[in-house]
């Protein structure tokens, strides 16, 4: 079996986190886009920087955490270290937080979370994600939450970026900085899976060459051979396409500059298009491209069409820049014809929970719109990570970064495209002495396959205790009483009285759901000779839940919506009430598979096949498609801008959210919700504290006709003008029951 079919078995059907890495070329990009179009399990993608995270299809880990730039040491006692390096601890981290419903309902969702180019994140990044996941989760203790992670990444290549100041505080909490290195990994790392076919080279010498770059073991051959390649004098002839490597990014601007401008044509600006959120930190390339005819360019995306003319990190050359049509004609090496391109779209996206289809969905948000070109006389080492040249001069000499080399040099597809201008000595390739010893720690293939084999079992008894965990239906009954708390029909005396008693209902299958998951680890984790026992609890457990879901669960929440029809129309409410009623339905479906899965277990069924079997019979898309039709439609008629900003709140948003993604001042937001406190759709207390509501209603019953600036005036700077506004829309209110 090939290391990547490896990885995705691991993915697809164990909890086990996993490193997966490999030397340059070797496929880790690929098998991400592999695994977000087949989308496993509910899943995200976050890398370290915007534009790692723009190209990864995915968002950095920064803005979908809410980190800060700083250091977070969980037990630091300061809040900000010498010089001015911002340090948080625990406490602090989580009283940041100002997760949305959307947010935290992903991250309760989340199976799998993939951390693209990890060699640049940070250990104690590591633990700050794993804090908030346990928090938000609520499973103090357990790893990430319970998530599975991915990380992807070549430690060997750029490791994660820190000040002086930054690095000395790091070197009294950490060993290092790098991810491995987190405190959430100081019980178990994750398993190191190495791709191992290199598509890049197909050049042995040159391949072995670089493994002796890679670790550190460059003999006095290789440097012989590095040395063959020495030319500081080379310069390349007219029509040649070749690309300068350097250290710096001055170096790389001023190369290309001085190339641009001995070029005697005309120069053309190609201004980029942005429309919606898309900010300058995330931007592929720069807004303004500055090209003539005749330039030497590098392609920073792969071709998307039939043909894949062009790949990231492919040379060509300006035939001609039709500004008309917003088109450019390249040309490349040793290719007839040219090539007509034109711009590409990048898109910023964000992730939302699909309720109806149970899934963890990209919404785009924002495009960036330009050419996917930029002038390639010269490129910096740094951002050529990922690319791939037939050509290249390789200005390392002043490498001041471990792994800065061997990222260098393992861009070329062979020895012979290989012209150094500055010689690489022995000294010159750094490799740090920690990432080697625990790059060494790999299993042979086929410890891989028993330590797949084992986490295939461990996840099947995991999914059977899972299926009477009903902490997700308590998080979305939770999410809706949250809700709707706010709106006066949600609080009508009948209506609480169903809502309660179905509360009652369901916190006693919660409770009953945890004690049967506690016996159900305890029997599995005492081996296979326990698993007739887990047959019996589990066919016993499927009836009693069953039972208990039918005839007492379903038919209170059955109560309660049919009172709610009295009292609104709103169908929202409705929807939110017929998703619950379907995934409570779909634990049913769980405790069926939980018993195929014992089945499976005592009849000696390969765990791979019956975790195959079992996704393939309770697939929950299936299952919702059921559904779909006694699910009312939430209308979608364009909706007045108090009608939009009452519906985001409903939805959980709070007025400062409301405002933000709106463009509005915060006072607008609220006079749009006051509205709704005149006709009794939201409670007045949410804008005013209910003393401070019998003092203004008290003063405006006694003076009639006062307006507000007035009544402002003689309450005094304690009350606010939304809090007086509030008490008029309540009297609104109070005046139309009495009518």
């Amino acid at each position: 079996m090939e290391h990547i079919e490896v990885a995705r078995k691991f993915i697809q059907y164990t909890q086990q986190h996993i490193f997966l890495t490999g030397k340059a070329g070797t496929g880790k990009t690929t098998f991400l886009q592999q695994l977000k179009a087949s989308e496993p399990k509910k899943m995200i993608v976050l890398a370290p920087t915007g534009v790692a995270a723009i190209n990864a299809g995915g968002v950095t880990i920064h803005s979908f955490f809410q980190l800060h730039f700083g250091l977070f040491i969980p037990h630091y006692h300061t809040q900000w270290g010498e010089q001015g390096t911002a340090v948080i601890n625990t406490q602090q981290l989580l009283n940041r937080l100002k997760f949305n419903s959307n947010k935290r309902k992903i991250i309760n969702e989340l199976e799998l979370i993939v951390i693209d180019e990890i060699s640049m994140v940070r250990a104690d990044v590591i633990d700050a994600i794993d804090t908030i996941l346990q928090h938000i989760r609520k499973k103090p203790g357990v790893p990430f939450g319970g998530i599975q992670m991915l990380f992807i990444g070549d430690l060997y290549q750029l490791p994660p970026v820190l000040r002086e100041d930054e690095r000395r505080i790091m070197a009294e909490h950490y060993r290092s900085c790098y991810f491995f290195d987190a405190m959430a990994f100081r019980n178990e790392q994750p398993l190191c899976i190495a791709l191992q076919h290199i598509y890049r080279q197909n050049d042995e010498a040159f391949i072995h060459l670089l493994n002796n770059i890679r670790n550190g073991t460059c003999t006095d051959a290789d440097l012989a051979m590095l040395e063959a390649r020495y030319d500081p004098v080379y310069t390349p002839y007219p029509e040649e396409k070749i690309i300068t490597l350097t250290t710096h990014n001055a170096i790389a601007d001023d190369i290309n500059s001085g190339e641009l401008s001995r070029i005697p044509y005309p120069g053309h600006t190609l201004e980029a298009r942005i429309e919606g959120e898309f900010p300058e930190q995330l931007y592929p390339i720069d807004t303004s491209l500055q090209f003539k005819v005749s330039a030497q360019v590098m392609f920073i995306k792969n071709d998307k069409g039939e043909n894949r003319r062009y790949f990231n990190g492919k040379l060509a050359t300006i035939e001609a820049i039709d500004t008309e049509h917003n088109q450019i004609v390249v040309s490349f090496e040793n290719e007839k014809d040219t090539f007509v391109l034109e711009p590409e779209v990048w898109s910023n996206i964000r992730y939302r929970f699909d309720e109806e289809k149970n899934t963890v969905e990209e919404e785009v948000i924002g495009t960036f719109t330009q050419f996917p070109l930029k002038l390639a006389w010269a490129v910096t080492i740094h951002k050529s990570q990922g690319l791939t040249f037939d050509k290249a001069i390789i200005d390392a000499g002043r490498a001041f970064a471990p792994g800065q080399v061997y990222v260098a040099l393992s861009r070329l597809r062979s020895l012979d495209g290989l012209i150094l201008k500055s010689r690489i000595s022995a000294s010159g390739i750094a490799t740090d002495p920690l990432v080697q010893a625990y790059s060494q720690e790999q299993l042979p293939m086929e410890e891989l396959i028993k330590v797949l084999k084992f986490a295939q079992a461990d996840y099947i008894e995991k999914q059977m205790a899972e299926a009477y965990n009903y902490h997700n239906i308590l998080e979305s009954y939770q999410h809706i009483d949250n809700s709707y708390n706010p709106l006066v029909f949600y609080n009508e005396a009948q209506l609480t009285v169903k809502r309660l008693a179905f509360q009652e209902q369901l916190f006693e299958l919660v409770q009953t759901g945890l004690q049967f998951q506690r016996q159900v680890q305890s029997l599995v984790a005492r081996g296979k000779s326990s698993y007739p026992a887990v047959r019996e609890r589990l066919e016993k457990a499927a009836q009693w839940f069953q039972q208990k879901i039918t005839g007492s669960l379903l038919p209170a929440l059955e109560d309660f919506h049919n009172e709610a029809q009295q009292l609104t129309k709103s169908k929202k409410f409705f929807k939110d009430l017929q998703y619950l009623k379907r995934d409570i339905r779909y634990k049913i479906q769980l405790s069926d598979q939980s018993l195929l899965y014992i089945n499976g277990l005592l009849n000696g069924m390969d765990p791979d096949t019956l975790l195959h079997e079992a996704h393939k019979l309770f697939d929950f898309a299936e299952f919702a498609a059921q559904y779909r039709d006694t699910i009312p439609a939430v209308p979608s008629d364009k909706l007045s801008t108090h009608e939009i900003s009452y519906q985001m709140y409903v939805d959980g948003k709070t007025i400062a959210d409301i405002a933000r993604e709106r463009n509005l001042v915060p006072s607008t937001v609220e006079s749009h919700l006051l509205k709704y406190v005149a006709i009794g759709q939201l409670n007045a207390e949410l804008f005013i504290g209910s003393d401070k509501l019998r003092t203004v209603t008290r003063h405006i019953e006694q003076q009639p006709g006062l307006g507000i600036s007035q009544l402002r005036n003689e309450l005094g700077e304690d009350y606010s003008y939304t809090e007086i506004k509030a008490a008029l829309a309540y009297l609104q209110f109070r005046d139309t029951l009495k009518s």
